[in-house]
């Protein structure tokens, strides 16, 4: 999707499509997590636009509500566990072609520990949705190497993995792991 305005309509989208399609016989407790507080709020618009005017997805928020469903930015979501977690990682490319790699506190110093509490959230399954390009993410291992835990090399490294378990690619998803554990043992 196209990141405008501080938010991404079509990662947007594409979570209610999600929701939208659940089987309505199990329903999990689910939650969405962004990664900006722009992207939160267009999905709770969206979803509450769409409540209104479909009677059919009206009730299943309703019912999703009642297992805990919720939307909230990366800083609010400490503490809250869900069967299922989405994440919309909101950024992308901007209309004139240009991405900025802002991710906020992801960014920063520690910023791998709030992925961590991000990721381990989910108790069965964590969805990831993303607009992030892929050539941005295939840079993981050298921001690794360059810059360690800190900054967008932990993040990058996570939506390489995700897409690598996402494909069945065995290959792949051990080379970030091993990208990871070369990090570890450059701290001991």
């Amino acid at each position: 999707g196209i990141y405008e305005e501080r938010a991404n309509k079509d990662e947007a989208s594409a979570i209610i499509g999600w929701l939208n399609k659940l089987d309505r016989s199990t329903l999990p407790s689910i939650g969405v997590v962004t990664l900006n507080l722009y992207q939160a709020d267009l999905i709770k618009e969206m979803i509450a636009d769409k409540r209104t005017s479909e009677a059919e997805f009206d009730g299943l928020m309703i019912r999703l509500e009642e297992r805990g469903f919720f939307v909230k930015n990366l800083e609010n979501v400490q503490g809250d566990e869900r069967e299922i977690m989405l994440l919309s990682t909101t950024f992308g490319l901007r209309q004139d072609g240009k991405f900025i790699q802002n991710y906020g506190p992801l960014n920063g110093r520690q910023g791998y520990r709030l992925l961590n509490v991000l990721v381990t959230r989910a108790i069965h399954k964590f969805v990831v949705f993303t607009s992030v390009p892929d050539r941005y993410v295939d840079t993981y291992a050298d921001e690794i190497n360059t810059f360690g835990k800190d900054g967008k090399g932990i993040f990058y490294a996570y939506l390489a993995y995700a897409r690598a378990v996402s494909k069945g690619d065995d290959t792949s998803r051990q080379a970030v792991l091993d990208a990871l554990k070369s990090e570890d043992s450059d701290d001991a």
